[in-house]
């Protein structure tokens, strides 16, 4: 007779796994058309998306480079100076590639957090007082 051990994602959790995700990515698309319409401009929300793409491909190479540092290398494959060149391109590339397929499941949430940031410092550059004074136009 097999116990079966409760899961993360079994179950409730792997539906409320699904209903966060569900969420965020809801989120992602009313602020990607909020951000459309706020600058009229597709140009400007597609630019969000890649710089937070940018920035997730970044944050997961940095992750996975102390996962690389403690594989040691074959004596007969390589090793030397070289190797951690190449190593180290290798990583930037499973971070952008990991980025790209969004593996990791933040870029969504980071472009939804660089559109609300450009739409607080947009809403306090209008609401700031204008510092032009007739004397110095």
């Amino acid at each position: 007779m097999s116990t079966m051990t409760s899961s993360p994602l079994s179950g409730t959790g792997l539906a409320a796994a699904t209903e966060t995700l569900d969420t965020a990515r809801s989120r992602s698309r009313a602020a990607s058309a909020y951000g459309q319409q706020a600058t009229g401009k597709g140009k400007s929300v597609e630019a969000t998306r890649q710089a937070a793409q940018e920035f997730v491909s970044f944050f997961a190479s940095q992750m996975m480079q102390p996962m690389f540092d403690g594989i040691k290398s074959d004596d007969m494959f390589g090793g030397g100076v070289g190797e951690d060149t190449w190593k180290s391109m290798m990583i930037d590339q499973y971070g952008k590639e990991i980025a790209r397929q969004d593996g990791l499941g933040l870029t969504d949430q980071v472009m939804t957090a660089m559109l609300e940031a450009q739409e607080k410092a947009n809403a306090a550059a209008s609401a700031a007082p204008s510092t032009v004074t007739e004397g110095n136009e």
